[in-house]
């Protein structure tokens, strides 16, 4: 009976040490699935910042572009008002020499007026 019971505790030990084996195989599996996991999403996140630096640079020359842009833009606003300012000033002046002098004053006098505005707004 002790050899019978001997061999079932055998038995059983064996039986207990082959779930062991089972279950530490099932853990490697999972600790490789996650690993591949792990490495595809490196390959993914290395895109992600590789496209952010991308990103980071356009923004950058993006902003470098507008401040030339601001440096480029005027506004037509004071130039207009300076012309007639100057077109109302110089056109007396103008009618009272005579017709062609006057145009040729009024026109003097709209340019004059046009040339301020234009610099006043760069100030």
């Amino acid at each position: 009976m002790t050899n019978l019971l001997k061999k079932t505790n055998q038995n059983l030990e064996d039986i207990e040490y082959e779930k062991l084996l089972s279950k530490v195989y099932e853990l490697n599996q999972i600790q490789q699935n996650l690993i591949d996991c792990i490495q595809k999403q490196d390959t993914s996140i290395d895109n992600i910042e590789s496209n952010l630096d991308i990103t980071l640079n356009n923004v950058e020359d993006g902003n470098k572009d507008i401040k030339v842009a601001e440096s480029y833009y005027f506004k037509y606003k004071p130039i207009i008002i300076g012309s007639l300012i100057g077109a109302v000033v110089a056109g007396p002046i103008g009618v009272a020499a005579n017709i062609k002098l006057g145009s040729l004053i009024t026109l003097g006098g709209t340019f004059a007026g046009g040339a301020i505005g234009y610099k006043i707004q760069k100030i």
